[in-house]
């Protein structure tokens, strides 16, 4: 993603959800709207605190449902 050094945060909270689609979009939207003055990198640091088990579980399970 490159934005503009200049551009405002807000600018930069918003190019950034354009990238986004389904939960991860829901999920930067609630905390943007908890969170009104949160940085890109917070917003990053949410969704990977959010997401990041649940894929590395299902990742670990699917893996594992090839060994047996």
């Amino acid at each position: 993603m490159t934005v503009d050094a200049s551009a405002s945060e807000e600018t930069k909270r918003h190019s950034f959800l354009t990238f986004l689609m389904g939960n991860a979009r829901d999920r930067a939207k609630d905390f943007m709207a908890a969170n009104a003055e949160a940085t890109v990198d917070e917003i990053i640091a949410d969704l990977k605190s959010t997401f990041k088990n649940v894929l590395t579980g299902q990742l670990g399970e699917k893996q594992f449902s090839k060994c047996r």
